[in-house]
């Protein structure tokens, strides 16, 4: 194939929505700060430990949790349910016991369904 015969590629280019939060727990209310909190519907304390992210727009497929991480020593975070617009997290000591805490978490999602 010769140079001159070369077109360019017509092809749909898919977007992907990264979304870098971080939320305090540890205060009666939990708030979401950084640059993509302003995507942030509600967050719901719904127990010690335990919080519902909701986006203000719905995604097409579920969410997907790229990442997380506890801002406090000697806790871990567990993803507990993921949904087209929200997610329920769970943060917990090392020994099993439900506490507050400040965490942040990396969500994804596609626009075009056909991707998953």
């Amino acid at each position: 194939m010769m140079y001159s015969q070369r077109q360019p590629l017509k092809t749909r280019q898919n977007n992907m929505t990264l979304l870098f939060l971080k939320v305090d727990g540890t205060l009666a209310t939990p708030i979401a700060a950084g640059l993509d909190a302003k995507f942030i519907s509600a967050i719901q304390d719904i127990g010690a430990g335990n919080y519902k992210i909701t986006l203000k727009d719905s995604a097409r497929r579920n969410l997907d949790v790229v990442g997380h991480e506890v801002f406090t020593d000697a806790l871990y975070l567990r993803v507990t349910a993921v949904d087209k617009n929200s997610v329920t997290v769970l943060i917990k000591t090392f020994a099993g016991v439900a506490t507050d805490g400040s965490f942040g978490i990396t969500l994804a999602y596609h626009d075009d369904p056909t991707l998953y």
